[in-house]
């Protein structure tokens, strides 16, 4: 383990090391190298530059001279003499490539390069440009695909511009030139490169054998703190005792802070067995008292569920069985969804005189609280009835709520509870031919002809403290229609949290669902209804108690 460990620390420093100076010596050498060659076509440059100065000096001085003879010329008509002239001055001068002695009108007299060409028009672009001038000028053109220096000078005979003198001086040479220099540049180059290259390896050896040299002597000390970091881990606390190293600075250091981290360790390790002795005596003291007491919750609650679901037999003893409400209103349904075992929800169909009471209430809270709501207004319920003259709906809810408001001493302001209920009330005479509603804080939906009207009730709970005790509930009458359906509803369906947007189902939900099945079965509704809160309350917890109660007037 050791030799690896030592051996590829070592090669490790060797390759990272011997990079960065490979790599340093390359970018050196690089620079240096495009520095020479910047500096050497600089100068190039410069050198062409000046010969193609000289070259547009002398073809001005040249065309100056010219200029004078051949408008002497022209002016006695000589123009065999000047073509001679021409001639000879092309032919005397090897840098002078040819002359072109233009009219005016474009008319060739003197062409020295193609002498076919004289007394014809010359139309090119270039012949056309040069004709037009009438200051002296210079430029590059290409002729045969040869670069030339053109000098153009107008000639005027008096005051009238007769036409142009054009020589041209040959550039062949200068690209010549220009490619020997560019040759011996690179061979320069080349050159220098191979220098570098030579230098490179020689000074990438010496650094090698540097890099062996101090990768030997940093790796085998680090190898000994291997080899006791490796014992420290199989649990030999005493690794770091024997672990004797001269190295001086970092790694010395570090060696030493190793041996002290291993007695640290080692007494460390001594102190948590005697704690985790201790802890694990005291761990088993408390699960077993936790197992005891666990015991006892569980008894606890077993018997804290087992009276909670008797109580919820209790409570659903008082509701109205389902063959009594069949009796009164054969085609109905009774959606009753307590949100815990027992509920703050309840709901009455019961006779009345020669009439018939449809009732459902939302007592405050739910749970165990709200059961306890539910058979006080049960009393409450049982009571009224009794005290009251049958189909008077708006008195009845008014002495149900002197009663709560009694029974559990809110009549006043103050209290130690402030509880009640909020009711509807529905009265069906013995004909069923006419409905009475009233409502504490209650509505009544009413369906028929393909319309959902919401009959208000009365904005005021019973039993509350802060209610006045002579309150005032008001009733309304409905003629009871054929295919006609009512429906109460507690606000634990309305107020279900859900959806994507997370927020109540609403009232307007409602309405566009009970729209949307109407026509179907009073049993096929209650199965949809409660599907529907289901589906949109999603992964929400359940607010409320739900309770809805349907019925349809089919006769």
């Amino acid at each position: 383990m050791g030799n690896i460990f030592r051996w590829n620390l070592r090669n490790k420093l060797l390759v990272t090391m011997s990079s960065l100076i490979l790599v340093q010596m390359f970018v050196t050498t690089y620079l240096n190298i495009e520095s020479q060659r910047e500096v050497m076509e600089q100068g190039m440059d410069r050198r062409i530059a000046l010969v193609k100065e000289q070259l547009y000096s002398k073809g001005n001085t040249l065309s100056n001279q010219l200029v004078t003879q051949v408008q002497n010329g022209l002016v006695t008509f000589d123009l065999q003499s000047i073509s001679i002239a021409l001639h000879e001055i092309e032919k005397k001068d090897p840098e002078l490539s040819y002359v072109i002695l233009m009219a005016q009108s474009s008319r060739v007299f003197v062409h020295t390069m193609t002498p076919a060409l004289e007394q014809e028009k010359l139309e090119s672009p270039e012949d056309k440009f040069a004709v037009e001038q009438r200051l002296q000028i210079s430029r590059e053109v290409i002729h045969d695909d040869e670069k030339y220096i053109e000098n153009i000078s107008p000639i005027q005979i008096g005051n009238n511009f007769w036409g142009v003198l054009r020589l041209g001086f040959s550039l062949v040479q200068v690209e010549e030139e220009i490619l020997k220099s560019k040759a011996a540049m690179e061979d320069e180059i080349d050159e220098m490169i191979i220098s570098a290259i030579k230098l490179s390896i020689l000074f990438l050896s010496l650094c090698i054998v540097g890099v062996l040299l101090i990768a030997t002597g940093i790796a085998r000390p680090l190898v000994r703190l291997a080899e006791a970091a490796k014992k420290l881990a199989g649990g030999d606390f005493d690794a770091g005792e024997g672990l004797e190293i001269r190295t001086k600075g970092e790694i010395g250091l570090l060696s030493n802070s190793f041996a002290i981290m291993s007695k640290d360790l080692k007494a460390s390790y001594t102190q948590l067995q005697e704690y985790s002795q201790t802890l694990e005596h005291k761990v088993a003291e408390r699960t077993s008292e936790l197992k005891l007491a666990f015991e006892d919750l569980e008894e606890s609650h077993a018997v804290v569920n087992s009276s909670i679901q008797y109580a919820s037999r209790i409570q659903r003893s008082i509701l109205t069985p389902e063959s009594e409400i069949k009796a009164m209103v054969p085609d109905h349904f009774i959606l009753w969804e307590p949100r815990d075992i027992v509920g703050g929800d309840i709901y009455w169909c019961k006779g009345w005189g020669d009439g018939y009471l449809l009732i459902l209430g939302d007592c405050t809270g739910h749970g165990v609280p709200g059961a306890f709501m539910t058979l006080l207004s049960n009393g409450a319920l049982q009571r009224a009835s009794m005290e009251v003259a049958p189909g008077n709906v708006e008195e009845l809810l008014q002495r149900m709520h002197q009663i709560l408001q009694t029974t559990l001493n809110q009549c006043g302001k103050h209290g130690h509870s402030d509880d009640g209920i909020e009711m509807g009330v529905c009265y069906l005479n013995a004909q069923k031919s006419r409905l009475l509603f009233a409502g504490a804080r209650f509505d009544l939906y009413l369906l028929n002809d393909g319309e959902v009207n919401i009959i208000r009730g009365t904005k005021s709970g019973m039993g509350y403290r802060g209610i006045p005790f002579d309150q005032q509930f008001e009733s309304q009458e409905i003629k009871v229609q054929k295919n006609m359906t009512i429906l109460l509803t507690s606000d634990g369906y309305i107020d279900q949290i859900g959806g994507e947007r997370k927020r109540m189902f609403g009232k307007r939900r409602l309405r566009e669902l009970l729209l949307s099945i109407q026509d179907k079965p009073m049993s096929e509704q209650k199965e949809i209804i409660l599907k529907t809160i289901l589906d949109y309350q999603g992964d929400e917890k359940r607010r409320d108690d739900i309770s809805v109660v349907g019925f349809k007037f089919s006769e």
